[in-house]
């Protein structure tokens, strides 16, 4: 070892540098071992023969080791720009932000399960809102979230009592959410080159909406969203209220479904010819007009597939 890749001197000087910084900053099995395969492989300290003596190791053979071994030979003579603690290689998944994320598909880690599983039946508005803000924050792995928790969210509402007064309805509630968070809902990463399907869905207490990809021939969720209608929008007729469902969904979802061709999935009969029919309701004209932006086709869908519980046990719930 006299010369290093790109004439830098001192070529065994910096060899024993960078396997000190790796072996004092990384710890994995066997990472002295991997550190000693590896190292020749570094840019900045690559062993100089004659042409064709020693093949170089090619730097494909350890893919998920090349990116943070490349930054660490371009930091060879300065300090780590990262933190250990924060470092995972060799990892097929990562939790981030209370999140799984790996193999092209996000769920929620084992801890945060466990906490949904063994959240105790709330008795105060205090710990409603602490529940609801826990199973909340994967409202979009679960379908209909804003229908299902409504007899929750009623509870903590303004003028409601400090102790709670807990019926039939908050119970199914209670547990429709537990099931639906404790049994690792997965949804799919989207992939931008592959078509997307919305479904939408109304009742007379709110909306539903989903993003769905195929893989493999199988429709799987990218992404869910609900929310409960205002005063005013459950006075609508059943056409309108199915309407707003498209409208609701498609302004939802537009990061993925502006600029492409998508199907939307309606099990409204009426609706199935948005794009080309006349409507009495100058509402639903207006809707449709607004949605002219968008490049879609619609099929009509013979069963409601959005929602985690069927409609009857949705009415019980509400």
């Amino acid at each position: 070892m006299s010369v290093a890749h790109d004439s830098i001197t001192g070529a065994h000087l910096g060899i024993r540098r960078t396997k000190d910084k790796v072996l004092s900053n990384f710890y994995w099995p066997g990472v002295d071992g991997d550190v000693t395969r590896y190292y020749p492989s570094f840019d900045a300290c690559q062993r100089t023969v004659k042409k064709g003596t020693v093949p170089r190791v090619p730097l494909e053979k350890v893919p998920l080791i090349d990116t943070p071994f490349k930054r660490m030979a371009i930091d060879l003579e300065g300090n780590f720009t990262v933190r250990p603690v924060k470092c995972l290689l060799g990892s097929r998944t990562i939790d981030l932000l209370g999140h799984s994320l790996g193999r092209g598909a996000i769920g929620l880690p084992d801890e945060n399960v466990e906490k949904v599983r063994n959240a105790p039946r709330p008795k105060t508005k205090k710990e409603v809102r602490a529940f609801l803000g826990l199973v909340g924050y994967y409202k979009e792995f679960v379908p209909n979230f804003a229908a299902v928790s409504a007899p929750l969210s009623g509870l903590v509402r303004k003028g409601q009592l400090n102790i709670v007064n807990w019926s039939d309805s908050q119970e199914r509630a209670y547990n429709s959410l537990k099931v639906a968070v404790t049994s690792k809902p997965v949804l799919q990463l989207p992939d931008v080159n592959k078509k997307f399907f919305l479904r939408t869905d109304a009742s007379d207490r709110g909306l539903g909406a989903d993003v769905m990809q195929q893989n493999k021939g199988t429709l799987f969720p990218v992404a869910y969203a609900s929310k409960k209608l205002t005063d005013r929008e459950r006075k609508y007729s059943m056409t309108e209220r199915e309407a707003l469902a498209i409208v609701w969904g498609v302004k939802k979802f537009s990061l993925y479904l502006y600029g492409t061709v998508f199907t939307l999935q309606t099990d409204h009969g009426a609706l199935q010819f948005l794009n080309a029919a006349k409507f009495d309701s100058p509402r639903i004209m207006r809707w449709a007009l607004a949605l002219q932006v968008y490049n879609f086709d619609v099929q009509l869908r013979v069963v409601k597939m959005l929602a985690l519980i069927t409609l009857v046990e949705l009415s019980n719930v509400l």
